[in-house]
């Protein structure tokens, strides 16, 4: 039989029930952690089962709650249609066509080219030394995380944080340590020795559908590593399953049990996928419901502060992080503590219109979702209105006119006179149009109106969307910086708190991620800023630099990104600054113009400046190489 769950969504009650099908009576050994009995049907199995689901369910309640708000921003930011809606406007050409103004997408491809333009310019995350025998250690850690995140395209993953976070007020992400082997087989002629070894390793990062994210309702959602648990629900399939078993031997396990169900999906999973309105539009519903050919495997990734000894997982009397899966709400495939160094819940959460205290906040596009309805119906009832105008009304006196001839939809067409009315006075006696009056000829203004409020409430203005005002022959320059700077503004809060709430959070897991998992030697390219400090501890030759684990086990702080726009804080004063400052040898002692000028042209957008710069040396420097014969002055130089 299959599991049986009895929860407040099925059957009004907490309790929970666990009945095996076939699986509890097959034997597969496994080799479970700590010698535990971690077989299905065992008592331990079975209660962190349990334990899981409880939990799971209990969040999965609390934020079902705003699944029907999310999925009008779904349809929202589709152009979303209803289908019934079009049929009957394709089936009878009098309805009006449905017509839906974008006006909430645009906004939000305004708000996300900001964060892209404040976020996305590598370094992603920039690190300083504590102490100044950290500062190169530092460094080199910064250019491991950087090419991490080229390598797993991480900003991909913080894009769609970000967008999730507007669009639904939260932007779950889970951060991860990703190692990819290969098979390496040595050997002669068919004697071959297969051997796994590491081809990369690395830190990424994973988005988590906030339809399908589990929090503690307990604790506001900015506050992810207060609560007691903390994770998601997601869809894989039973081949990827064993292949992730197969590769992680005593992490995962219990897997092949779960070719013996006979359904692999969880009630958390359907419950929230289906509510979602992304797949609308396109009416995909395969991946929601598992109608595809490959057996569907649901599973709830759940990490939770617990006591081991309660739970018989060891003698440990004080919390510890854990990680917890459960596979079709029914079968145990992964019980391990985390042992992270920075002691966190590997999963940050961008909540940028956050208040401090619900756990889920209204979104930035849900504030102006009535805004882009009140639009779309103006616009919709502005072309019935036009459409029934063009459309002839007549009032006829079918005792004096064929009716059948003014119904006939052919042009060129004969209208005759009923016999009773041959010769007897005015031909249009017997038929009128109808006076018909436009009552929306106001709705395009209203429109015009409302869109402008949608922008000023998102902060999406037309000064950041590159469009400006004239209010007189011509915009001064003056003029136009000012209103972009009070534009930029509005942003640029959004930006700061996403830069606190979530990307402070990802770079400090990153560091300790690679200071504790990183086991390879790797190179990284030396350029850019500290091109000169590395150098000067590796060699001159030193432009791709070999970073061993040991070199970047240091103190470290997280320089973190002020939310402005990188070319917003004014060139031309720092062109005027180089001016004044390079013009008087009093300021000359005390400012480096090669800095200032150096951060100039990388505000003007040249980011590898630093490649052409030059080494000098102090004259008398110049003058001691050259007594010792170190340097010749060169024939013909004056």
């Amino acid at each position: 039989m299959p599991v049986i769950l009895n929860t407040p969504e099925i059957s009004g009650s907490s309790d929970f029930e666990i009945r095996h099908g076939d699986y509890k009576d097959k034997y597969i050994p496994y080799d479970y952690p700590k010698g535990l009995d971690l077989r299905p049907g065992s008592k331990v199995h079975d209660k962190i089962v349990m334990a899981v689901m409880r939990k799971a369910l209990y969040s999965h309640t609390s934020m079902s709650s705003r699944y029907p708000k999310w999925k009008h921003i779904d349809h929202l930011l589709t152009a979303y249609i209803n289908p019934e809606w079009e049929k009957k406007a394709k089936d009878d050409k009098r309805k009006v066509e449905p017509v839906v103004i974008p006006v909430t997408f645009g906004a939000l491809e305004t708000l996300m080219t900001y964060m892209v333009a404040v976020f996305f310019e590598y370094p992603l995350f920039s690190y300083d030394g504590v102490g100044p025998e950290d500062v190169v250690g530092a460094k080199l850690l910064e250019k491991c995380i950087e090419a991490d995140c080229v390598r797993n395209k991480v900003p991909l993953n913080i894009y769609t944080m970000f967008r999730d976070s507007f669009a639904y007020g939260i932007g779950p992400l889970s951060t991860q340590w990703n190692v990819e082997k290969m098979m390496i087989y040595r050997g002669e002629e068919y004697d071959f020795a297969p051997q796994e070894e590491i081809r990369v390793e690395g830190n990424n990062a994973v988005n988590i559908d906030p339809y399908q994210y589990l929090p503690d309702p307990d604790v506001p959602i900015h506050d992810v590593q207060k609560g007691e648990f903390v994770g998601w629900s997601s869809r894989t399939n039973l081949m990827s399953l064993l292949s992730e078993e197969n590769a992680n031997r005593g992490r995962v396990f219990n897997c092949r049990y779960a070719q013996y169900l006979a359904s692999g999906m969880s009630v958390i999973y359907t419950g929230g996928r289906s509510q979602g309105g992304r797949d609308d539009a396109s009416g995909t519903y395969s991946s929601v419901y598992g109608t595809g050919a490959s057996k569907v495997i649901d599973t709830i990734s759940l990490y939770m502060n617990i006591i081991p000894k309660d739970w018989e997982l060891g003698d440990n009397e004080y919390p510890e992080k854990w990680l917890f899966r459960v596979a079709a709400d029914k079968i145990l495939i992964s019980a391990m503590p985390l042992g992270l160094n920075h002691n966190k819940y590997p999963v940050v959460v961008n909540a940028p219109t956050f208040d401090g205290h619900s756990i889920t906040p209204v979104s930035l596009l849900e504030t102006t979702a009535g805004i882009q309805d009140t639009v779309d119906w103006l616009i919709q009832s502005h072309i019935a209105n036009v459409k029934k105008s063009i459309n002839d009304m007549l009032v006829v006196d079918p005792y004096l006119v064929n009716i059948n001839d003014i119904t006939n939809p052919t042009t060129g067409k004969i209208i005759r006179k009923r016999r009773a009315a041959w010769g007897k006075g005015n031909v249009m006696d017997g038929i009128g149009q109808l006076q018909v009056s436009d009552v929306t000829r106001g709705h395009l203004g209203d429109i015009a109106a409302l869109s402008e409020m949608l922008k000023q409430v998102t902060g999406a203005s037309d000064i950041i969307q590159g469009n400006i005002e004239r209010r007189g022959e011509r915009v001064s320059a003056s003029e136009a910086r000012g209103a972009m700077s009070s534009a930029l503004s509005r942003l640029e809060k959004y930006a700061k708190i996403s830069s606190i709430q979530s990307m402070y959070d990802i770079a400090i897991m990153f560091a300790y991620h690679s200071q504790q998992l990183m086991t390879q030697e790797t190179y990284v390219k030396n350029i850019g800023e500290w091109e000169r400090l590395l150098i000067a501890d590796y060699g001159v030759n030193a432009q791709n630099v070999l970073v061993r684990p040991q070199d970047i086990n240091v103190r470290f702080d997280v320089v973190p990104k002020d939310g402005t726009m990188p070319n917003s804080n004014g060139a031309e004063t720092w062109v005027d600054i180089l001016k004044i400052v390079s013009s008087s040898p009093l300021l000359m002692q005390k400012f480096n113009v090669n800095r200032i000028f150096s951060h100039l042209a990388r505000m003007l957008g040249a980011k590898d400046i630093d490649k052409f710069t030059v080494e000098t040396m102090p004259d008398e420097a110049v003058m001691a190489e050259q007594r010792a014969g170190n340097l010749i002055p060169v024939e013909g130089a004056v």
